[in-house]
């Protein structure tokens, strides 16, 4: 029995307690946010590497020695600006004998037109002597019908009017072989001519020109080194660096994902601009824009390659240079939005 009570006693106790410490706790706070639908861009990030916008290795066209190097190593050319001066004493005297053998040609063909005008000249006494015989032969005609004159005299002028006509064909080969000699002659004058060209071309070659506007890299020579048409090794080589390319890659099964989730309407395709970030983290101040996606998958990484384009008028971009892209592929719409807090 005293057992009971005393049980009974701490069942009460611990109930009245409980009644206490819920009288004394506040009651619980719910923070609320409403939930909004809107757009929101699905930013992708990828590594790359900066690519000189155009590039050229110059090369020599003709062969010679270097005289002189024109122009600073490092620095900036215009397009057609002189960079190397070859040798220019062979190719003087090319063009010297060219001029010669032009002026040759040119009195050959003089030649064969007095020749020609000589060839017709004798062709029209030829062909008045055969007109003259042939008048004399018919005149005579008439006679030695009658006897009037012996046979022997008519033989004699049937001989002269064939002697004539072959003296007239004779003539008239010889105006064709001159007028053959005309037309050698104005082939000749041409071939010197094309030497004569080939030779001023090879000698405007000697001076080695900037094939574009660019930065120019260390120069591979030097004064007095000899080069020939055609090198393997570029002289020097130039680099547009405005604009400049940013090549990026990114894996072909994340395109793949990204084009379905377009194709099936969960994302919308994204803008062309493109963000850059430098490798010491500052943020390029120009914005660029994405100028192709290969057609192809890298069968070594798995990967495709877009390309973007970016002003770089002050050359703070550099070919060669690890940068960060940032690249708006994908756009989803009515998306749930709750601040991050």
């Amino acid at each position: 029995l005293s057992g009971a009570v005393l049980i009974g006693c701490d069942k009460n106790e611990d109930a009245a307690g409980a009644d206490a410490a819920q009288q004394q706790m506040p009651p619980a706070v719910v923070n609320v946010q409403t939930v909004t639908l809107d757009t929101v861009p699905q930013v992708q990030t990828f590594s790359g590497r900066t690519t000189a916008y155009q590039t050229a290795d110059v090369r020599p066209q003709v062969n010679g020695v270097i005289d002189e190097v024109l122009f600073r190593e490092g620095g900036n050319v215009k397009k057609g600006q002189p960079l190397y001066r070859i040798n220019t004493d062979n190719y003087a005297s090319s063009v010297t004998s060219g001029q010669a053998a032009v002026q040759q040609a040119q009195a050959n063909y003089q030649t064969a037109q007095a020749n020609n005008a000589n060839a017709k000249a004798e062709l029209a006494s030829r062909q008045a002597s055969l007109a003259q015989a042939q008048n004399d032969l018919q005149r005579l005609q008439g006679l030695v019908s009658i006897d009037a004159i012996s046979k022997q005299q008519y033989e004699q002028a049937q001989t002269q009017v064939r002697t004539a006509q072959a003296a007239v064909q004779s003539a008239a080969a010889a105006v064709g072989q001159t007028q053959a000699g005309i037309e050698s002659a104005k082939a000749g004058i041409q071939t010197a001519q094309a030497g004569l060209d080939a030779s001023n071309l090879d000698l405007n070659r000697t001076i080695v020109r900037a094939p574009l506007s660019g930065r120019t890299d260390r120069s591979s020579v030097t004064a007095g080194t000899l080069v020939s048409a055609g090198q393997a090794d570029p002289l020097v080589t130039i680099s547009r660096l405005d604009p400049i390319y940013v090549d990026i890659s990114q894996s072909s099964s994340e395109l793949l994902k990204l084009r379905q989730q377009i194709a099936e309407g969960k994302a919308q395709p994204g803008m062309n601009s493109v963000e850059l970030v430098l490798e010491d983290g500052s943020v390029y101040p120009a914005r660029g824009k994405l100028a192709l996606s290969e057609a192809k998958v890298d069968e070594s990484t798995g990967a495709v390659t877009l390309r973007a384009i970016f002003p770089n008028s002050n050359n703070i971009l550099l070919p060669g240079m690890y940068v960060t892209a940032r690249l708006t592929q994908s756009v989803i719409t009515n998306a749930a939005l709750v601040p991050q807090s």
